[in-house]
Parts: structure tokens; C-alpha cells; sequence
């Protein structure tokens, strides 16, 4: 091992066609033995994955994947990032290009797409328009990379949990590329059946439960017989913000071996 890179003079003449009397044959800052066994890079390209940034720079520099050309998945490619100051590894981050579309020739944004709440099963459809020219169009999920086709509007068919999280869609032309604000796809939580429960009972003191949808407002009634239903005077109850709220009544003895509802 002449160069003292860990590889044998032989494997480097024979097996991986790199110089043996120089340990980083590609000039990226990492020996021909780091690429091979610890990266997995290419030891005779320095930018394996050719998106501009060699690859020791993003072993060392910018903790970015050397085989990957967009490390985050989020549309930029990571030499884009770098110079834009925005974080590669950081799918939430993008190049700061996009707040300031009117650039020239470049595509403008006009509508941006907006957030998307479905039932588990539904469809979601997200939409930008944009102007300037012919235009194309790259809806990214963040994290995962593109998906969709080349179109302004994405439909997400059949919405699972694997399809909830963030989406920003990249508009381009000849001049260049701007992306949207990130929107954020969710399911909507159906609310089971509003509840009603007696939790405490102490004499002529009852302290009943309300569990229901959150903020909502709800009527309880009583009843001695189950025809005849009066509204207690203590109505209407709202829920907080997680469908919940108590109530503490001093009723009548008679009232106490009564029935209790809830209505909306």
C-alpha cells in the first residue's frame, strides 16, 4: 500500500482503477478507502452524485449525502440549498427564491395551493396557479421526493396514513424555478356519538360529564317518567377544546331517581 490509503497497490491497479501512489485519486478530500468502504462513494469522480458539491465537501462540510444529489427530498437539489443558505438536510427548508417569484422571466405564482383536511379514505386535491410562459410542474412531498404528474392540481386518491404530511409543488420554466408556500394534508377525526356520564353521586349533589365534539354546545335533560323531558336550568354546556366539560347539580330527591340526555 504505497500511498497509505488502506487499499493494496494491486486492488487499486486492478480492482478499482485508482492510482496507487495517491491516496484520494479524485482530489474530493476523502481516500480511495473511504469512498470504497465507509461511503460507498465513487473513488474516481469527486461529485458522485453530481448535483455540485464534491463529495468530500458533503461528508465534511454539509452532512449531506454524497450519493444522493437531494438529500432532504424536498425539489433542491443540495448545492442549490448551500448557496441559497437554506439547510439541505432540512426538508422545511427551501431557497429563498420563492418568496420573490417575479424575477425576471421566471414563473410567478398567482394562487397558491392551500391546506387539506379528509375523511381516512377520501380524495385530496391540491391546486396552484401560476403564469409566465409554458410551464411544468414537480409536486414534492417532503421527505419522500416527487410524486403526481405534470400538472398544476395533485389528486391524492384513497388518503391513508401514509399520505398525511407536507407537499410543496416546484413551477418552472425555461428561466428558472420557484416553489409554493407548504401546505399540509390531514385527516379529519370523526367524532364518535356525544355521551353522557353520571361520575359522582353524594346526597343531593350529582356531578355528570359531558363528552363530545370540542367548543360544541350541548343541552341535558331530565325526565322521571321518559316521556316528559325538561332542559336542566343550569343549560346550555360547551365542550373545551378536547370535547370535555363537567357539570355539578343539587337537585331534589326526586329528581335524583330520575333519567338524564343529552341533545345538541
Amino acid at each position: 500500500d504505497t500511498d497509505q490509503d488502506g487499499l493494496s497497490d494491486g486492488e487499486e491497479d486492478n480492482k478499482y482503477k485508482t492510482r496507487a501512489l495517491e491516496p484520494d485519486t479524485d482530489g474530493d478530500g476523502l481516500t480511495d478507502s473511504e469512498e470504497l468502504e465507509r461511503h460507498k462513494t465513487d473513488p474516481n469522480v469527486a461529485d458522485t452524485d453530481g448535483d455540485g458539491l464534491g463529495d468530500g465537501e458533503e461528508v465534511e462540510e454539509h452532512g449531506t449525502n454524497p450519493l444522493l444529489g437531494d438529500t432532504d427530498r424536498d425539489g433542491s437539489l443540495d448545492l442549490i440549498e448551500v448557496k441559497a443558505g437554506t439547510d439541505p438536510n432540512n426538508p422545511f427548508e427551501y431557497p429563498a427564491t420563492r418568496y420573490n417569484p417575479d424575477i425576471g422571466e421566471r414563473p410567478a405564482i398567482t394562487v397558491p395551493p392551500d391546506d387539506e383536511k379528509v375523511i381516512l379514505g377520501g380524495t385530496a386535491l391540491f391546486k396552484v396557479e401560476a403564469r409566465n410562459g409554458t410551464l411544468s410542474y414537480r409536486w414534492i412531498k417532503l421527505g419522500e421526493g416527487a410524486i403526481g404528474a405534470n400538472q398544476n392540481v395533485l389528486r391524492i386518491d384513497n388518503v391513508g396514513h401514509d399520505d398525511i404530511g407536507f407537499y410543496v409543488v416546484l413551477v418552472s420554466n425555461k428561466f428558472g424555478t420557484i416553489y409554493s408556500k407548504t401546505v399540509r394534508l390531514d385527516l379529519i377525526t370523526k367524532p364518535g356519538k356525544p355521551r353522557l356520564d353520571i361520575v359522582f353521586i353524594d346526597g343531593k349533589r350529582i356531578t355528570i360529564e359531558v363528552t363530545g365534539d370540542s367548543l360544541h354546545t350541548y343541552e341535558i335533560q331530565h325526565s322521571r317518567d321518559l316521556k316528559e323531558w325538561r332542559p336542566l336550568a343550569y343549560n346550555p354546556l360547551k365542550t373545551n377544546d378536547r370535547g370535555k366539560t363537567r357539570l355539578e347539580l343539587n337537585l331534589s330527591p326526586e329528581s335524583m331517581h330520575g333519567f338524564f340526555r343529552l341533545t345538541e
